[in-house]
């Protein structure tokens, strides 16, 4: 009897130890060809007001991170410049991983992080009074809907881009069952020079990434029921094994 073949996966950026090793259990075949590149872009001037505010209101505001790369650049940039996060500050983000890795790299008390900026928003309506000032770090790609939302609602928030998302489109020319797609940047890359064929399954990080591939015309797309890789290949295998 015929072995069938391998799954076979392009994941359109690198992936973490666990889930190479997570698909190397289930004898899958995984290449890795990235279709951004993300590149810090904090100036030193930006590092100073933010702490010239941090010292005017004596702390009191909220840090806003719009992804983990937030959070990562932020840090960043304060080792290149040689400055050192002010104690006692409070954060919220976009995903649990992002609140995580700024009480990791940071030392800030996390209060809360939602999977997606929408949920996020409106949790932060609730949660703070009119007045609450925050300071969002984020990309150059980021959504408008959250500043723009608190901004609605009475809130302060003062705007600092960390990093940027440059697209690099690479054309492939092998055969896939599978891609991987963790962002709409990605998707907009891939899409600039590839075509998508039907009968290929797309696997999304979240709803804002399912969002870019149904406007690509993508009509096979799972979306992870938690914004990390490892959530988005269980998605993976739970289809693989009902169809």
């Amino acid at each position: 009897m015929e072995q069938p073949l391998p799954i076979r996966i392009l994941s359109t950026r690198a992936l973490g130890n666990a889930a190479r090793d997570f698909i190397h259990q289930q004898d899958w075949l995984v290449d890795i060809v990235s279709m951004i590149e993300i590149h810090g872009v904090i100036k030193v001037e930006q590092i100073a007001t933010f702490l010239k505010h941090g010292n005017a209101t004596g702390n009191n505001f909220v840090l806003l991170f719009s992804s983990e790369n937030a959070v990562k650049w932020l840090k960043w940039g304060f080792d290149k410049f040689g400055f050192k996060m002010p104690l006692g500050l409070k954060a919220v983000s976009v995903g649990e991983k992002a609140l995580n890795t700024a009480v990791e790299l940071l030392g800030v008390e996390a209060l809360f992080a939602e999977k997606n900026s929408e949920v996020l928003l409106h949790k932060l309506k609730a949660a703070f009074s009119f007045g609450t000032s925050f300071i969002f770090f984020c990309g150059n790609k980021r959504l408008d809907n959250l500043p723009l939302g608190l901004l609605e609602a009475g809130f302060a928030v003062e705007e600092f881009v960390v990093y940027e998302t440059v697209l690099t489109p690479h054309k492939i020319n092998r055969e896939y069952d599978i891609f991987l797609f963790f962002s709409p940047s990605a998707v907009e890359s891939f899409f600039r020079v590839n075509n998508w064929n039907a009968k290929n399954v797309a696997v999304s990080i979240g709803h804002t990434t399912s969002d870019a591939l149904k406007k690509a015309a993508v009509e096979n797309i799972l979306v992870a029921k938690e914004p990390n890789e490892l959530s988005m290949l269980f998605k993976l295998q739970e289809y693989l094994f009902t169809t």
